[in-house]
């Protein structure tokens, strides 16, 4: 894997088996991409429609030739996830499905990668826990730990994002329940805790399913990160764009990630883009 050049990542996809299918997938090849990456609420989920979803996922990426590999959001059955054995620090779901846990690191072409997983929901109330919704969800100390031990990376691959970057929706916190509220804000402190201490020149989260490409200055050292937002599948997406990017290693650090162009330009897939994307580092 040290010799992947072009990844393509993709945010939320909520177990939908069509989208990861007849867009995600086609979209990696049509870019030449080695692997997906993908950046939480993968859609490992209980019952035999979860085992489904999983197993049909492995016999396309086999076929295409292309591996999946996700971090995990908040939206996982974790007592599933959890309990299957790690390899090489990686958790093999499926022959031609991965999971990263929180705090592994890598490298490709000579970048340091991150993953960091989970967040907070916010729908919580709505769920029962143990059939819906999993207290693993959320970031820990002890995955601050393991995150922040090896130092620097280049780039930072989450769920969630860090206190310091405004929500997409600024609106959402004064209108959460309290503990709700509380409980978004001490994943996000604690996803601060991780980025001052790997300090990467990119990240790029899933999560909050509105895209977005900002840079901002880091608070604890006035270094510039880049932030890239990608969208989710067209179940729960707000636009029709920016679903996915590419990881292009060739290109300089920080400006490696471009929304894809021309996205959802296979008539077979299930939710087609208004505009073509131009890359943004051109």
């Amino acid at each position: 894997m040290s010799t992947l050049k072009r990844i393509l990542l993709t945010g939320d996809v909520h177990g939908n088996t069509d989208w990861v299918m007849h867009h995600v997938l086609p979209q990696a090849k049509r870019h030449g991409c080695q692997l997906v990456l993908q950046l939480g609420d993968f859609g490992i989920w209980p019952g035999t429609g979860g085992q489904r979803y999983l197993d049909a996922l492995s016999r396309q990426a086999k076929g295409a030739r292309i591996p999946i590999w996700f971090i995990d959001g908040n939206h996982e059955d974790f007592d599933q996830l959890l309990a299957l054995p790690l390899a090489q620090g990686r958790r093999p779901v499926r022959d031609h499905i991965t999971h990263l846990p929180r705090g592994y690191r890598w490298e490709w072409a000579g970048r340091t990668l991150l993953a960091c997983g989970g967040a907070s929901s916010i729908d919580v109330g709505d769920r029962l826990p143990g059939r819906s919704w999993w207290p693993q969800e959320a970031i820990t100390d002890q995955d601050v730990a393991r995150c922040s031990e090896g130092g620097r990376v280049d780039i930072l691959l989450t769920h969630d994002i860090q206190a310091e970057v405004p929500l997409t929706d600024p609106h959402l916190e004064p209108v959460l329940p309290p503990s709700v509220a509380d409980a978004l804000s001490r994943n996000r402190q604690r996803l601060q805790r991780i980025t001052e201490a790997v300090r990467p020149r990119l990240q790029v989260h899933g999560h909050w399913h509105l895209p977005y490409d900002r840079t901002i200055t880091r608070s604890s050292d006035n270094e510039e990160v880049r932030i890239v937002s990608l969208n989710c599948d067209p179940s729960f997406a707000v636009t029709s764009d920016h679903h996915c990017a590419v990881l292009d290693l060739d290109v300089r650090r920080g400006r490696e990630v471009f929304y894809e162009q021309n996205e959802a330009s296979d008539p077979r897939s299930p939710h087609r883009a208004r505009r073509s994307i131009r890359p943004l580092h051109e």
